[in-house]
């Protein structure tokens, strides 16, 4: 990894074009090279982030959240969202905050990122990052004191023990860890929707072949994979895995 790239850790946060650069393993720079390499994955980061604003405005209050949302730090000061609250029933609900969301305070190019906020949506979307992103002055994050489950203790534990070199070595994702085994399974049975090739993933968790157990404590909605300690969920498989499945076949 470049060296440069510590310079990254001294981010309280992130702009767009800056969580780019980092993404593709630039340090800050105004280069035009680097922003050209960069280009894809701000494209990434803002149809993220307008997907996130345009849920949040047609408040779909009988929808879950939907995996890879990006909200910025303006936008969770402007009405305080907490990723695991109903952000449904807080965007209908508060006309502020959806004069906010429809101003021009709310565009992509004023917005401001955390490097934990970053970090989940890399890991939810499953793509790559030359950069691991995490809080200024923390090695991993803090153990929440609902973390007591073995999975939990288990992703703690892997977080802590690797250090700085952890924050900022490019960290692995269910796509580069789990998608072989995804694809061979897809391709050797007959489903129909996104639900059922996840059920299979669920009904064969815990065997030699499969990268994944099922969930417990916290997780137990989720796959855990075992190589990285992270979870997939069906979301992440509706929402990103089962068009690239469905495309692999034809």
């Amino acid at each position: 990894m470049n060296d440069n790239l510590t310079a990254w850790g001294f981010r309280a946060t992130f702009t767009s074009q800056e969580a780019a650069l980092a993404i593709v393993g630039e340090p800050p720079s105004i280069d035009a090279a680097a922003l050209v390499k960069a280009a894809p994955a701000l494209e990434q980061l803002q149809r993220a982030y307008e997907g996130t604003r345009k849920w949040l405005i047609e408040a779909p209050v009988d929808d879950d959240a939907p995996a890879g949302m990006l909200v910025s730090e303006e936008m969770a000061n402007a009405r305080r969202l907490v990723l695991t609250d109903d952000l449904a029933a807080v965007a209908g609900s508060d006309f502020r905050f959806q004069s906010w969301l429809r101003s021009p305070a709310a565009d992509f190019e004023r917005q401001h990122f955390s490097p934990e906020t970053i970090a989940r949506w890399l890991q939810e979307t499953g793509l790559p990052s030359e950069y691991g992103f995490r809080a200024p002055g923390s090695d991993a994050p803090e153990p929440r004191q609902a973390d007591t489950q073995p999975q939990a203790a288990t992703m703690m534990a892997a977080s802590a023990s690797d250090g700085v070199k952890h924050a900022q070595a490019k960290r692995q994702t269910w796509r580069e860890v789990a998608w072989p085994y995804m694809e061979e399974v897809f391709k050797t049975g007959q489903y129909k929707t996104a639900k059922e090739f996840y059920r299979a993933l669920e009904s064969k968790a815990g065997t030699a072949d499969s990268p994944f157990d099922r969930g417990t404590g916290q997780h137990r909605a989720s796959l855990f994979i075992r190589e990285i300690s992270a979870t997939l969920t069906m979301k992440t498989v509706q929402n990103y895995a089962w068009n690239m499945l469905k495309a692999s076949r034809k």
